[in-house]
């Protein structure tokens, strides 16, 4: 160890251009405590970078959470517009879809979009041909759809 500290006083003192330190003991003392100031001031610097870097890591953390946030609310609103659009929830039921869906991890919500994107979307056909009624006393056989009960009765 004293071996080391001989070293590094000597490299301070070839710096500082002392060439030999064998010269008197006044000056020894003086590249000694020069030295140490310098190895104070370094310590502190590292110590004040160090804080910086630990600083700057919690902001990058902080950012990346706030992107993975951003990211996933943008998922939960393609997922709820598209539930809504293939009939799956009710307009009124989207913003509590939104709020459970955020409950949710990333990779369930993968999932749950492959599967809703696989949904076919819920078209309405024209016409009355999807409205069926039960006629004449209800009779389970004579279930028809409303356009051909209306020819029926025209006829």
């Amino acid at each position: 160890m004293g071996n080391d500290k001989e070293n590094l006083i000597n490299k301070i003192a070839n710096c500082i251009e002392i060439q030999d330190m064998e010269k008197t003991a006044a000056e020894q003392k003086k590249v000694l405590k020069l030295a140490s100031t310098m190895l104070k001031v370094a310590a502190e610097d590292i110590k004040g970078l160090n804080q910086k870097v630990a600083s700057l890591e919690s902001e990058i953390s902080s950012y990346k959470k706030e992107k993975e946030l951003a990211v996933k609310k943008d998922k939960v609103d393609n997922l709820t517009d598209s539930m809504f659009n293939k009939g799956l929830i009710k307009k009124s039921d989207i913003k509590s879809k939104k709020d459970e869906l955020m409950k949710i991890a990333s990779d369930a919500l993968d999932v749950m979009e492959d599967t809703i994107n696989r949904i076919p979307v819920k078209t309405a056909n024209e016409g009355l041909s999807d409205l069926t009624f039960l006629y004449q006393g209800n009779n389970i056989k004579g279930k028809e759809n409303l356009n051909s009960a209306l020819e029926e009765y025209v006829k």
